[in-house]
């Protein structure tokens, strides 16, 4: 597939596509799902006008978008997405809410493993656990608190205006790849069948 490879150096360079549709089946629809893969934004090489351009875009190509984190969620993460999104949405200003990406923060070697389970967590819904731990860490970092300052109330107000859906994810470590391609393969093909219902778009329907 893309190309990859462990080290400090980058490989990927703006943004691939890969050639070929993967097709999924979804309560009996074929949905056609197409990957993209990213320049990361730990880059040095990329200055912030050309992050934001390839964040801008990814988003406007998408219906889902997943946003690799290490380790754990912080609000310099969070307003980074926040700054590119805006420019997204202003590019497109004429967008329908329906027709909005979704948004998945991607948490590897997941930090906070004694409070909550690992899996799929949004503010309604939080994953089964093996072990008795039962904490919704979507609600725990989103919820717009007391305690929380008005700068990063914005940042998530902000995220909720640019998505249809912003959901989090943990994995163990980065060798957990069954577990990664079965869930990732359930929750794209259910908001990838979401996005082709919500498009006007008819050519976009795949035929059984």
């Amino acid at each position: 597939m893309f190309l990859t490879k462990s080290g400090s150096q980058p490989v990927t360079a703006g943004i691939d596509i890969w050639s070929e549709p993967l097709f999924h089946y979804h309560n009996g629809q074929k949905v056609a799902v197409l990957l993209l893969d990213c320049q990361g934004f730990a880059d040095k090489k990329l200055g912030q006008e050309m992050e934001a351009a390839i964040f801008s875009l990814t988003s406007l190509l998408s219906s889902v978008m997943i946003y690799n984190v290490k380790s754990k969620m912080d609000e310099d993460i969070l307003q980074k997405v926040q700054e590119f999104s805006k420019w997204a949405s202003v590019v497109s200003t004429t967008v329908q809410e329906k027709c909005k990406p979704h948004l998945l923060f991607l948490i590897r070697d997941f930090t906070f493993t004694q409070e909550f389970p690992f899996g799929f967590h949004d503010k309604n819904h939080t994953p089964k656990s093996t072990n008795g731990v039962n904490g919704n860490y979507f609600n725990t970092f989103f919820t717009q608190t007391d305690d929380v300052t008005s700068e990063n109330i914005t940042a998530r107000k902000d995220l909720e205006k640019c998505y249809i859906k912003i959901v989090r994810s943990s994995t163990r470590h980065r060798g957990d790849s069954l577990e990664l391609r079965q869930n990732m393969g359930r929750i794209m093909g259910k908001w990838a069948v979401s996005g082709v219902r919500n498009s006007q778009n008819k050519d976009r329907t795949i035929p059984k």
